[in-house]
């Protein structure tokens, strides 16, 4: 998709997401104090934001399909170039395919951006439902079947949002999320074909009658490729149960951990610096270029690269020999757990000129200096062996892995008691952008959580 058009869907979509119900209702409305507000008045805002929401998926379907099926021909070109050992079109079609790559991700993080305010913004919930695999192709998906079950369940539940998770970059739970207007989450697995909807029928029954010898006898007539699509089937199902069960009430058996777990209830408000950059943008588009450092430890330089390189954040951060990778915020969008770029309070014409890399922002973090803010606050900081790291990284399941540079990862120690920082944690500063000064406050509450539960 050419670059223009590409852009002009962005804004489109960013509208749809965040400014939609806005920009349809007669009145201001607070969306934070919906609760406070008469049954009828708050339906109807509701579905103002659900029918953004649902403008915005159907456009992302429209787009995510075009965006992919022309990724499987330029995969085509590329085999074909390389087998004839043509080296410029081969570099031309690998360019060409890393930019509908990045269009991809950014389709995707736009749903992202919807599922993150289904889940109230809450990444500890958001982590159940990501199981680290690779996106689904929604070209070779059933994608049809879960259009007719939206069109079905809309006539049915007009106030309810029904959001397919193959178009998101981390719901790897079910196929299917619906939220209601009371924010109560249902995963939903779509089974489709004869053999499948006969092993539904046989759950349903099972669950109705609880009879194990009428499920013995029914089982006794069928091959083993039927008991072995049945026993998926309820796996899967299960798995999307137990997901709910932890989105609703804040705790359950966690699939990736295979362990029971409970988030924790109490909302921690962590600062963030999106005050200070939106100074910065504004400074950049009058100078083409801004910089600050943030609470002495981490860098950040806004450029207009149309008439200002942002090579030069490089050349301010080098001499300073930072043992961390300067990070540029558009690599967000390519994150599955990041925070969605278009949550962010800027505006749309500058959250497109993010995305099409005429505003660039990088950072950079001192991570020695954040030791000493650990340090300031009764927490010792220090480095993991390489030994020690990649014995922690082999305990760990799912998504989660240690922060780590030159393979050596980070302890938070205090009163005995160690935390291991992890990849997730800075990923706040730089997708979420908090402060420094709160990524210390999210540790100290994990050690005061982990002391209350004893």
């Amino acid at each position: 998709m050419k670059d223009s058009k590409f852009i002009r869907e962005i804004k489109l979509l960013i509208n749809f997401v965040r400014s939609y119900r806005i920009q349809h209702l007669d009145y201001h409305v607070d969306i934070n104090s919906l609760s406070s507000i008469e049954i009828n008045e708050r339906n109807e805002i509701i579905k103002k934001i659900h029918t953004g929401f649902f403008l915005a998926q159907n456009n992302v379907i429209r787009l995510l399909t075009k965006v992919l099926n022309e990724q499987k021909e330029l995969k085509k070109q590329l085999k074909e170039s390389r087998r004839n050992h043509d080296e410029q079109s081969s570099k031309e079609y690998e360019n060409k395919l890393n930019k509908v790559k990045y269009q991809e991700c950014t389709l995707r993080k736009i749903m992202d951006s919807i599922a993150w305010q289904i889940f109230n913004y809450d990444l500890s919930s958001i982590r159940r439902l990501y199981t680290g695999n690779r996106c689904i192709d929604i070209t070779d998906s059933n994608l049809m079947s879960e259009i007719d079950f939206i069109d079905s369940h809309k006539e049915h539940n007009p106030t309810d949002f029904v959001l397919i998770n193959d178009l998101t970059s981390f719901l790897q739970i079910g196929d299917i999320t619906i939220v209601n207007k009371d924010k109560k989450t249902q995963i939903v697995e779509l089974k489709t074909g004869k053999v499948n909807n006969e092993i539904l029928d046989i759950i349903n029954d099972f669950s109705t009658n609880l009879c194990p010898q009428k499920l013995s006898y029914t089982l006794a007539s069928k091959d083993e490729k039927f008991i072995k699509q049945l026993r998926r089937d309820i796996k899967q199902m299960q798995k999307a149960a137990n997901v709910e069960s932890i989105l609703n009430t804040g705790e359950g058996f966690d699939n990736v951990l295979e362990q029971n777990i409970k988030i924790i209830q109490e909302e921690i408000e962590l600062d963030t610096f999106s005050g200070q950059l939106s100074s910065l943008i504004k400074k950049c588009q009058k100078k083409n270029y801004a910089i600050s450092i943030i609470e002495n430890c981490l860098c950040i330089g806004v450029y207009n690269t149309n008439k200002f390189p942002s090579t030069a954040f490089d050349v301010w951060i080098n001499p300073l020999k930072f043992k961390t990778p300067v990070f540029d915020l558009k690599q967000s969008l390519t994150i599955p757990l990041a925070y969605p770029l278009f949550l962010h309070p800027f505006s749309e014409n500058i959250l497109a000129d993010i995305v099409s890399g005429d505003i660039v922002i990088k950072m950079a973090i001192n991570i020695e200096a954040l030791f000493k803010k650990f340090e300031e606050k009764g927490l010792k900081a220090k480095w993991l062996s390489q030994k020690e790291t990649a014995r922690i990284n082999t305990r760990l399941k799912g998504a989660n892995h240690l922060y780590m540079i030159d393979g050596c990862g980070i302890s938070i120690e205090k009163d005995g008691k160690s935390y291991f920082l992890f990849d997730g944690l800075i990923l706040r500063m730089f997708s979420n952008l908090n402060t420094p000064s709160a990524i210390v406050k999210y540790v100290l509450s994990t050690f005061d959580y982990t002391t209350d539960e004893k």
